[in-house]
């Protein structure tokens, strides 16, 4: 159940609590931040790159934008 139901009466439900965080996140940045929810953000580590996003949507962006060719080069970290 999400913990903002209380102030906010947001009925989001999940027993994962990934998806809850992501919830949180997405849906209520201001509690998230307030209660020291993690954060899945990351940034691009190309040169010169300012992208951030979720882990899987910078490997997207970086397969688009930085190695158009289907990731020809791209190296896994």
């Amino acid at each position: 159940e999400c913990p903002a139901k209380a102030t906010e009466g947001c009925p989001y439900k999940t027993p994962n609590q990934r998806d809850l965080r992501h919830h949180l996140w997405t849906s209520h940045p201001v509690y998230a931040r307030e209660n020291d929810i993690p954060d899945r953000q990351m940034k691009c580590n190309f040169p010169g790159c300012e992208f951030t996003g979720r882990e899987s949507h910078v490997w997207r962006h970086k397969i688009a934008c930085h190695y158009p060719k289907r990731g020809q080069g791209f190296k896994v970290q």
